[in-house]
Formats: structure tokens, sequence, C-alpha cells
């Protein structure tokens, strides 16, 4: 995965210029933003990001013991392991006894209602109905088979006697009951992760038997019944599955696409820079188009943008403090982190600009970040637009916000994929929320939502 660092604001930025100091004070000390953005084409701050894996260690590590390996002093918690060792096929184990024999689990996201076993109390049983709710699920990292009578991270619920013989806790994906119908009960529930349920692994077992097996949501979500007198719906094989008589799951690892282009690359090999495929979090349902650079070298995702030219592009408005002819710039393509869906803003290896002013009267500017509308006339003249609209994404909120001095401007939200800014102030702008330096910034992002 990738991290982001945010840029320290400047002394001289943080500094504002008192209201009663006179203009030729505020001028500048508006000087002080000057711009080192560069000139339009392959110009892009490709430093801003970092490739270090969440754990900090690199390679692809294929179980807890190699992440242990390379870093004796981890703690227990969740860490990204790469099924076969290919980097376009991660998942998130929860790593266990990282100081003794480090096991592997998986992170169930729906809980509760969810990913529960039941033996429904009735008929030839006494008691109460014992219920067994996961949320973590023993796997092994080299077979991905769930080991169904692993309860350590379970909770139990009741606890019933059958011929004088306690029942206090169910394996994994179980459904039983004694009472001549198929009152027990199951939910295997796989949604937010990466993996799916492999196919025909359940039969009924037990004294007539009833039940059945419906799955859905991919192959993500298994709805269990079973029962009888007695008798149960469980993994083919297992006799009498009650507390920690289980057995052995098979998963599949179903969000295996390729997230990045880095992880397009070593998978497929390509070496060419071009339009591609990619899935968001690898989940073929997910698809989006990608423009890859660098393929030969390091690669770089941008998200191809299908409305340019009277569309995104942002304009810092001669006048006032910063005379000239208006700086417009135009983007054809965004710089986007395709694992957490940031576009960095300040990116303008895909764009071309026109005008050119002195920030301040003394600060030459020739380009703008995206989605920023400035101006130094005491209004709100500066304009930029920002339209998704033909991609895979939208914005999930307004995202903006007006700062430098006596700021003015507006938002018009015409949709979660399209938005209209004007801004300006003595000087000012409108732009990404916290964004504190338009003309120094250098990895200032905004965060878009996958909307197909």
């Amino acid at each position: 995965m990738r991290t982001w660092k945010k840029p320290r604001l400047s002394a001289a930025v943080a500094r504002r210029p008192r209201l009663g100091a006179g203009l030729g004070a505020v001028f500048m000390g508006l000087v002080a933003l000057s711009t080192g953005c560069g000139e339009a084409g392959e110009s892009g701050n490709e430093e801003t990001f970092s490739a270090l894996a969440p754990q900090d260690l690199q390679g692809t590590p294929v179980t807890c013991q190699q992440v242990k390996n390379a870093n004796p002093s981890a703690r227990d918690g969740e860490y990204t392991l790469y099924f076969n060792g290919y980097r376009f096929q991660p998942w998130t184990a929860w790593c266990h006894d990282m100081a003794g024999t480090p096991t592997e689990y998986l992170t169930l996201k729906q809980t509760g209602a969810s990913n529960y076993s039941q033996y429904t109390v009735g008929g030839e049983t006494i008691g109460e109905t014992v219920r067994t709710t996961y949320f973590r699920l023993r796997i092994d990292p080299l077979t991905l088979r769930v080991n169904t009578a692993d309860q350590r991270f379970s909770s139990s619920t009741g606890g019933l006697y059958f011929m004088g013989s306690l029942v206090s806790s169910m394996p994994y994906a179980s459904a039983m009951s004694c009472n001549r119908s198929a009152a027990g009960a199951a939910n295997l529930d796989l949604r937010d992760t990466p993996f799916s349920v492999a196919t025909n692994q359940f039969s009924l077992g037990g004294y007539l038997p009833s039940g059945t097996s419906n799955y859905s949501q991919s192959d993500q979500v298994v709805d269990m019944l079973g029962g009888g007198w007695c008798g149960w719906n469980s993994l083919t094989g297992i006799s009498n599955p009650s507390n920690q008589n289980g057995g052995l799951l098979q998963l599949k690892l179903t969000h295996n696409k390729p997230r990045s282009c880095e992880e397009l690359k070593d998978a497929y090999g390509y070496s060419g820079d071009n339009e591609y495929t990619l899935y968001i979090n690898g989940n073929p349902n997910k698809p989006w188009q990608v423009w890859c650079r660098n393929m030969a070298g390091t690669p770089l995702d941008y998200l191809v943008l299908r409305n340019v030219g009277a569309s995104n592009y942002s304009q810092y408005t001669a006048g006032g403090a910063s005379p000239g002819i208006s700086v417009r710039t135009s983007y054809s393509r965004l710089r986007i982190d395709p694992l957490n869906l940031y576009v960095v803003i300040t990116d303008r290896t895909f764009t071309t600009s026109t005008g050119g002013l002195l920030h301040g009267n003394s600060v030459p500017v020739n380009s703008m970040p995206y989605a920023t509308a400035m101006s130094c006339d005491g209004t709100a003249s500066g304009m930029a637009n920002l339209d998704l609209r033909g991609t895979s994404f939208s914005v999930s909120s307004n995202p903006f916000a007006l700062s430098g001095y006596v700021p003015v401007g507006n938002t018009q939200v015409i949709n979660a994929q399209v938005f209209n800014l004007t801004g300006g102030g003595w000087c000012g702008w409108n732009s990404v929320y916290g964004f504190t330096d338009p003309l120094n910034g250098t990895n200032e992002h905004l965060s878009l939502v996958y909307t197909p």
C-alpha cells in the first residue's frame, strides 16, 4: 500500500498579514507563496508517493512467520500477506502470537447477525439454543483452508444437553437441531474480504437430516439451514458437528485482479505506457480505466478525464495585486493513488497552461493545481471546474473550502461528479479543504469514491 505525506505549512505561509498593515504589507506577505510550479507537461510531483507496505516491510510475505523473520519486533496485528507471493494477490491477515509461533487469521468484516453457527434446542435436546459468532477465522495462507474448529476469536451463548452431553459452542459453518426439522441455522459472510467460499462443500448428516445451503453475493455469502432427528448441515465428512468438532473449509481468493499499474506490470509483464483496466481492491466486479505511465521503470497511475477543454481546469484570474494575463491550466489526466483513491491535485504531468501573471506583483505564476480558483483583486474572479463524468469515480461530499487572505468564493455542486468553483480575495482561493499553499503545495489530495 502507498502512504501520503502531508507537507508542513511554511512559516511564511502561516503568518497572516494584519488587516491594518496596508496593502503593501499584504502583498509582500503573499509573495512568500512563491510558485515553483514548473512548466506544464512531464513535470509532475512524483516524489509525493511512497511504496511502503503498512508494516513497513519490503517484499511479498506469504506467512506471518515471514513477517516476523523480516521484523522480529513485529507485534500481533493486521499485516498484508500475498498469496503465492504474487504482488497482485494481497490480502490482510491478523497475525496472532507473533512473540511465539505466528498463526494467520482472517478478520471478518460482517459480524453480529452474520458469521454464526447455531444448534437450535428442542426435541431430543434440552436447555438453551447454542449460537457461536465468529470474528476471525483460522486460515492456512498456503492453501486458503479455514479450520472451522478454531474458536479463538468467537463468542458463544446458550448451552444444551443431548443424551447427557453438554454442547456449549458450534464450529463454523454448521447448522444443527434434534426436533425433526431444519431448525438449525448458520451464516458465512466474507463480504469486504477478498475471499469467497468454494462450492459443493456442504452436505446433510445425522439421522433423518434436512436442510439447505444457499450461495449468494458472488459466493461470498452462504445461508444454511440444518437439522433432523438429530441431523445437521455442515462440511462434508464431519460427524456430529458440535463444540470444536470441525473440519477444513476451502476459500478462494476472488479479488485477485491487479489494483495498480505496478501490480499490472508484475502480473503480466507489460512495459508500454497505455490505458489499461485496474480493479478496486482487486475485485473483478469493480473495474476502472487507468493510464499507466513509466511502465518501463517505476509505474505511475493516472485517471483519464473524458471531458476536457471547457471542463477540468483551474484559473488564477489576473488583476489587483497580480497583474498580467489570467493563468488557466487544463487537465487531461489526474495522478491517482489506486489503493487509497486519492488524486494529487498538484501533479501537472498531463496539463496545458495559458497565460502568465506576477503573484503579488513579484512572483511569476504560469500554472495552477487541479480544482483551484484564485485571484488577488478582492473579488471571487478565480474559476475552476471538476468534471468526472465518463469515469468510474465521484466525490463523496463537498470537499472544498475558502482560504487565504479575506477569501471569497462559492462552490456549485452540480452532482457528485461535477463541481464549479469561484474563488479569490485579497489574495484568496477556493480549493480542497486544508490546501494552504496553492502555489507551492506538493502533495495535497482529493478523495474519490468508486461509483461505476
